[in-house]
């Protein structure tokens, strides 16, 4: 891919400013942004424009050849957005920070984001869209679904693994082998010392239930 590649970003919110910095960290260029509303707004402090509407991205088939990425914090929007344009045939790689450390070993799935200084150790999967935010760290063995977010400076050990549209929180710490699972919410700076039930939101240390779907 050319230094010069320019991406559309769909979703002009707080994630996008961040993805629009991650773009040029890897010397590459944001052609604007796809929203809800908006056009011809600045989006942030790069400068770069609302240049059209979603729904009118999304009708009509695929209207550009520039590669894509949804910046949306919301993990199920994020996730059906990311399946409805993959639909349509557009490119949606993978974004990798140049402060992101990566195993050679490791897969991430398309339309994902790494942030900078975040880590990614050996035989570790991450599926399509997720979000491993800002000095994260994803030991060996950790199988991640998709729409996951794991938030900054969370922690998960070797061979944890992570359902579908999960959350965990920034400062979390998940030991070794724990499931978390799908759609739940660690808390941050929750410890989890035993597995999550899917929908359950934890916090605390060790972490305790407090909700559940």
């Amino acid at each position: 891919m050319s230094s010069t590649q320019k991406w559309l970003i769909f979703g002009a919110g707080g994630h996008g400013k961040v993805v629009a910095d991650l773009i040029r960290a890897a010397g590459m260029d944001v052609a604007g942004f796809v929203d809800q509303s908006g056009v011809g707004r600045v989006a942030e402090p790069g400068g770069a424009v609302v240049v059209g509407l979603q729904d009118e991205f999304l009708s009509g088939g695929k209207p550009s050849s520039l590669p894509a990425t949804v910046a949306i914090g919301n993990n199920r929007v994020r996730l059906e957005l990311i399946q409805k344009l993959t639909e349509l045939g557009w490119e949606l790689p993978a974004l990798i920070h140049p402060k992101a450390v990566i195993s050679q070993s490791a897969t991430i799935g398309h339309g994902s984001h790494v942030m900078a200084g975040a880590v990614i150790n050996a035989a570790s999967q991450i599926g399509e869209g997720v979000i491993i935010n800002t000095n994260a760290t994803i030991e060996h063995d950790v199988i991640i679904d998709s729409g996951v977010h794991i938030s900054p400076g969370a922690v998960l050990a070797g061979e944890v693994e992570v359902g579908q549209g999960a959350w965990v929180g920034a400062g979390a710490v998940v030991i070794n082998g724990v499931e978390i699972g799908a759609n739940a919410i660690v808390g941050a700076g929750a410890v989890v010392i035993k597995d999550v039930p899917a929908g359950a939101t934890v916090v605390g240390n060790p972490s305790r239930v407090i909700k559940t779907q």
